[in-house]
């Protein structure tokens, strides 16, 4: 006697963070426990549209949260700089 098996399938893809950067979803679920880049939880959980399609494949370790120090001076500098329409124009002139 042939019993059959009914197994229901969902397409799904696996992507590394590292080549999520620039796109959105829905829905993820991300594994970045031990990420070792910096940034790279933040790269991760910023790819959802909201919160609603997020589910953590394991705890997250505070240490694997970290950024970049080159990355951080930037930003605290930049609002230090003139405006970029004025940096071209200067460049221009000289």
């Amino acid at each position: 006697m042939a019993h059959s098996l009914n197994i229901q399938l969902s397409l799904a893809w696996a992507i590394t963070v590292h080549k999520s950067q620039g796109l959105t979803f829905d829905k993820a679920i991300i594994d970045v426990g031990q990420a070792f880049a910096a940034g790279q939880v933040y790269v991760a959980l910023s790819r959802l549209r909201s919160l609603g399609g997020l589910i953590l494949r394991t705890k997250i370790n505070t240490n694997a949260i970290s950024s970049d120090s080159n990355v951080a001076s930037f930003s605290q500098k930049k609002d230090e700089q003139p405006p970029l329409s004025d940096l071209l124009d200067t460049a221009q002139k000289d």
